[in-house]
């Protein structure tokens, strides 16, 4: 049980770090956005939690009127974070500014699949002061990587030509990796604290630094539960097994052995055993490893066809020290009272202390029943063991059982809505031509119909235009434009009051059992008669650091592009958490009924 639980726990790990090449195609914990100044990456290095700190800066190119990232990474981001994402490469890194290495993906996408390292394609990008740029570059090399973005990697040369340095907004981005990555919480903390973050700049760290501490308690208890289990197993046998041969080992005393070669004869017999015990177990342990847990995962829902279970060599060194200090602790009482009996002790020896009552006349059918009881009430010590022995080979299984079915597909992914099944309309890009709406009433009808479909919950999305006001989409574009864009607000005001529909939201509307799943996970509740009404909206917070007090019963309005004749009003009841699954690329989320009657047939 112990080997299973530490080679699952490696595989675990191990699965988690194959995830996030997978899905990111690169290996980090944390990363600061928003420009990182030469302080400020000092100050990060000089941190005794951090170990590796990478520099990225980033800026907007085209190739074949196509947009495509244009990266600079430095020597410890490329080798320690980006390297281990990336599935095959040819050719080497760019050393000089007409050098460029470009991702198998960015081929692909802008159709120049004929192109290999020797041959020169167009850059375009912008200098910082605006001056647009055609420059030609030669191909080092190319990459293929998890990340399957359309990027090109040049030098640092490149970005000081054209004006950026990694302290500029949007540009510079700095990652980092954990020395102590069970100190994360307090790493952060401190990191806040020193660098004096600008409101533009910003921490995150990867989801599995938050919650893997939690994972790691999790196995170390199961640990601790199972070598108590162990523990108490080992005392009960050995407890009765010396009960059994007490008048054994008093003969032994009576022949003439001395305490010291029946504490050696006992050790001697027990480290046989345990030894036999311990190796058995292993070999069960790899069997489980290998075959039960795979199959296990494949039950739960997991994929686990690519799954590599992780046998290490330390967990069976760790796994025999704890087995053999669990044996001796076990051992210790049992073997004590057998070397210390003497001969008359072990004659009168009696298993259990003898209680005499008064004799009662009994009838009934339930003897052995009562038999039964009055055993575990003579033995009490050895009941409670007993029992405890029970509940905790009980608590352990039940901990298993949920630490692997809280990772499986229905639950990590759709853990607020008991769903089975997300179907997305992937017409929906930033070309609105090509927009199709497959998801009308016939569609949704048919699915129905489907047997085995109990019920169907839609989530619609539509673009929205919000008028400017002088009270609430003022500040809220004010506080928009200092978070994340490039440009001062003050620069697009009167062209946003003018033209508003060149500035566009979005809004999502939810069905009653949506709203009640988003609504349980928000810190406050919001009114249900309200919101199903249309009258009261959610507002999704965008990382700006609002809180509720701040956008309570403000006022929105909006209408639909086209229909500017056909306006809505709405008041804000609270915030959507920015991580909450049910968010969308949204700013407002609805009630489909307080906006059914829209002719947006993308909604």
């Amino acid at each position: 049980m112990l080997f299973s639980v530490l080679q699952t726990g490696a595989t675990y790990m191990h699965m988690q770090y194959v995830w996030r090449l997978h899905s990111v195609g690169e290996l980090y914990d944390g990363i600061l956005m928003g420009g990182v100044t030469k302080e400020q990456e000092e100050t990060v290095k000089a941190d005794p939690g951090i170990e590796v700190v990478g520099i990225t800066e980033f800026m907007l190119g085209s190739l074949a009127g196509k947009n495509i990232s244009i990266i600079y990474e430095d020597e410890n981001y490329r080798e320690k974070m980006h390297q281990p994402g990336v599935i095959k490469q040819e050719g080497r890194y760019p050393e000089t500014s007409d050098e460029v290495m470009v991702t198998k993906t960015l081929l692909e996408k802008r159709k120049s699949e004929n192109l290999t390292i020797g041959d020169t394609l167009l850059l375009s990008y912008q200098k910082k002061d605006g001056t647009q740029v055609e420059k030609p570059m030669k191909i080092t090399g190319i990459i293929d990587d998890y990340e399957e973005t359309a990027n090109c990697f040049v030098t640092k040369e490149v970005f000081e030509q054209a004006g950026y340095s990694q302290a500029d907004y949007g540009c510079g981005i700095l990652y980092y990796q954990y020395r102590f990555w069970f100190a994360a919480d307090r790493i952060e903390n401190r990191l806040k604290e020193e660098l004096n973050l600008e409101r533009k700049q910003n921490i995150q760290t990867t989801w599995d630094c938050d919650k893997v501490r939690g994972i790691l308690l999790g196995m170390i208890g199961i640990i601790m539960l199972t070598c108590l289990s162990a523990y108490l197993l080992i005392y009960n046998i050995m407890y009765l097994s010396i009960e059994d041969n007490i008048r054994y080992y008093g003969l032994l005393r009576a022949v003439g052995m001395t305490e010291s070669q029946i504490h050696r004869l006992l050790w001697q017999k027990q480290i046989i055993l345990s030894g036999i015990g311990i190796l058995v177990g292993i070999v069960l342990g790899f069997l489980t490893s290998y075959l039960v847990i795979p199959g296990t995962i494949r039950v739960l829902g997991l994929r686990s066809e690519k799954m590599v279970v992780t046998i290490k060599p330390e967990f069976l060194v760790l796994t025999i020290a704890i087995m053999a200090v669990t044996v001796y602790l076990a051992s210790r009482k049992p073997v004590r009272v057998a070397e210390r009996i003497s001969v008359m002790e072990a004659l009168g020896y009696q298993t259990s202390k003898v209680v005499y009552t008064r004799k009662k006349k009994r009838t009934g059918k339930n003897i052995i029943y009562r038999l039964a009881w009055q055993q575990l009430g003579r033995m009490k010590k050895k009941t409670i063991l007993v029992i405890l022995s029970l509940s905790t080979s009980l608590t352990v299984f039940l901990c298993v059982i949920t630490l692997a079915g809280s990772q499986s597909k229905r639950t990590a992914e759709l853990q607020y809505m008991d769903a089975d099944m997300e179907l997305t309309n992937k017409s929906m890009v930033s070309d609105t031509s090509d927009w199709k709406q497959p998801f009308d009433d016939a569609f949704c009808d048919k699915l129905l119909k489907i047997d085995g479909v109990k019920e169907i919950h839609k989530i619609n999305y539509s673009t929205i235009v919000v008028p400017w006001e002088p009270d609430f989409s003022d500040q809220w574009m004010r506080d928009f434009y200092d978070q994340w864009m490039y440009i001062k607000y003050d620069d697009i005001r009167e062209e946003y009051q003018q033209n508003p529909e060149d500035f566009m939201a979005l809004v999502v509307g939810i069905d009653e059992k949506t709203f009640h799943y988003i609504n349980q996970q928000n810190e406050t509740a919001i009114d249900e008669k309200s919101f199903l009404a249309g009258e009261s909206c959610l507002l999704c917070q965008q990382y700006m650091g609002y809180t509720n007090a701040d956008v309570k019963n403000k006022k929105i309005s909006f209408y639909f592009p086209g229909q500017e004749t056909k306006k809505y009003s709405t008041s804000v009841a609270g915030l959507q958490k920015d991580d909450s699954p049910y968010r969308g690329p949204s700013e407002v989320s609805l009630s489909v009924a307080g906006i059914q009657e829209d002719d947006s047939p993308y909604l």
